[in-house]
């Protein structure tokens, strides 16, 4: 059984017809890189109520482990932050930016580690 989805004009997920990557997976990382120090904009102007809504489904609780994978600049990491400050927050992206994500205050204890081609911060 095939599943697909079709939106102006462009079917995804169908046999006929496969998308070409427009950036190769090993460039991926370096893309987010060059959009890091704006990104913080775009996202708080449209996804603010989506991750909102996504943390507040989460139910965070203090004490728990959390692992958020595609942390990018960190918006909600931070927030992830907040609510589990006695938790183990583990945090993986492909790109560099999030050595010291956008949102993350000063006094946050961060720790950025190589781990194969992105980081690992915990």
């Amino acid at each position: 059984m095939s599943v697909s989805f079709s939106c102006c004009g462009i079917t995804c997920g169908s046999d006929k017809k496969k998308l070409e990557a427009r950036v190769g997976q090993k460039d991926i990382g370096a893309v987010y890189d060059r959009i890091a120090p704006i990104y913080d904009v775009w996202g708080k102007l449209t996804e603010t109520r989506a991750r909102n809504r996504a943390i507040a489904l989460a139910d965070i609780k203090d004490g728990q482990s959390i692992l958020e994978v595609a942390v990018g600049t960190g918006i909600a990491f931070c927030e992830i932050l907040r609510r589990n400050p006695g938790g183990r927050n583990i945090g993986i992206d492909l790109s560099q930016c999030w050595q010291r994500p956008n949102s993350a205050p000063e006094d946050f204890p961060l720790q950025a580690i190589p781990w194969r081609s992105g980081l690992l911060s915990i």
